[in-house]
């Protein structure tokens, strides 16, 4: 960390603006990696869901059961409704 002592009050307040600017920066960059990740295990256990059964995709995938079985749900709804459409 730089020597503050000299600085000014005005400069101690540029400065940890910088900080909480970069602080916010990290703090999204590490959000968006999360988002991501999250992402690509649903699109992973999606599909699975054809292949395996719940407990396999959860081992597989990471998440958690109650989110595989609402993944399940939500594509028999969509089969569903596709099968109404044709």
């Amino acid at each position: 960390m730089a020597n503050t002592a000299a600085l000014s009050r005005e400069e101690l307040e540029q400065q940890e603006r910088r900080h909480d600017f970069i602080r916010l920066q990290r703090g999204s960059q590490i959000k968006a990696y999360e988002d991501g990740q999250k992402a690509k295990q649903l699109e992973v256990a999606r599909n699975l869901l054809p292949m395996l059964d719940d407990a396999a995709t959860v081992a597989a995938t990471g998440l958690e059961v109650e989110m595989v079985g609402r993944l399940r749900g939500m594509d028999k709804q969509l089969i569903a409704s596709h099968v109404l459409i044709l």
